[in-house]
């Protein structure tokens, strides 16, 4: 039994090596994930009150932009949870939201060009 302390202090300092070895920082980790859901949610705050303002002045370029970048983020998040989790709705959102992307895009520069009717 006075063994247990010791086992306990030993998978630690394992657990700690094996972390200075991969050079990761949990820590740095859990910032980064913590300002990723922060930027999220304030890019969303933002996107929705912008959408607005453009459909109400009719400014359908600049909110398709606004769209296709906010598709093009969202691809992006979705494509990454699907790498981890392998579920495949995480992939059909990923696919959808490029789509998406893409084509508010293709409206926005087919709109700026003139080439749109």
């Amino acid at each position: 039994m006075s063994n247990l302390p010791e086992s306990k202090g030993n998978r630690k300092e394992e657990i700690l090596e094996m972390s200075r070895q991969l050079k990761q920082d949990e820590g740095v980790e859990h910032a980064e994930l913590k300002g990723f859901r922060s930027g999220w949610l304030k890019t969303h705050i933002i996107t929705i009150p912008l959408l607005l303002f453009f459909v109400l002045t009719g400014q359908t370029v600049a909110g398709a932009g606004v769209l296709a970048v906010t598709a093009g983020f969202e691809f992006g998040h979705q494509l990454e949870i699907y790498r981890f989790t392998q579920k495949k709705s995480h992939l059909v959102q990923s696919i959808f939201f490029a789509s998406c992307a893409i084509l508010f895009a293709f409206f926005a520069i087919m709109e700026t060009q003139g080439w749109w009717g």
